[in-house]
């Protein structure tokens, strides 16, 4: 007697739904039709991207061989501005070309952020760290604890202890660069 009720639910369960769906056809159908669009656009977007990086790539060890190939440039500055400026970060850092690391800094990437502390560094004097160390940007600057140590090492190789402690002191003990801080704030402990 229950198994006869519970298959009568079912039964009636199973016109309503076959009502329900000659209802909605066209409703089904639109859902059916954006899910089926929604996957091959995102199929899609995916081979444009592996074709995408593929052709970067390709245009990167070209110009690993041959860094005067305009046409493998002009790829790499298409298809990834990223690993372009990174390119164009690694040429200038390689010829100390002051003025394309200059050019390249004045961007907002990774590389130029690389840029600007390389030209910093290239200077080896501890005011262009510091104006380094201290500047804002957008995104967290891997690099500013690594100026504000180089630059400490900078005074104490002059003997000016103090400035050193000093600008050892801006860095954060949970820094990567915390412990190198602290040896070198150390260093000298007993010098004024």
């Amino acid at each position: 007697m229950v198994r006869k009720e519970k298959d009568d639910a079912l039964l009636e369960f199973g016109l309503r739904f076959e009502r329900w769906v000659k209802r909605n056809r066209v409703l089904l159908g639109v859902i059916g039709a954006a899910i089926a669009l929604l996957i091959a656009g995102l199929t899609g977007h995916g081979i444009y991207d592996d074709m995408r990086l593929k052709a970067a790539n390709n245009a990167y060890e070209t110009l690993l061989k041959d860094p005067a190939d305009i046409g493998a440039l002009a790829t790499l500055q298409a298809k990834s501005p990223e690993l372009y400026d990174l390119f164009l970060l690694g040429a200038a850092a390689d010829a100390n070309d002051s003025a394309a690391l200059e050019q390249l800094s004045q961007k907002e990437s990774v590389a130029a952020d690389l840029a600007a502390y390389q030209l910093a560094a290239l200077s080896s004097d501890g005011a262009a760290l510091n104006k380094y160390a201290m500047r804002e940007t957008k995104r967290q600057n891997s690099l500013k604890d690594f100026a504000a140590l180089q630059e400490a090492y900078l005074l104490l190789k002059q003997g000016e202890w103090q400035s050193a402690r000093a600008k050892l002191s801006h860095i954060a003990t949970s820094s990567d660069l915390g412990n190198f801080a602290s040896a070198l704030e150390h260093y000298g402990a007993d010098k004024k």
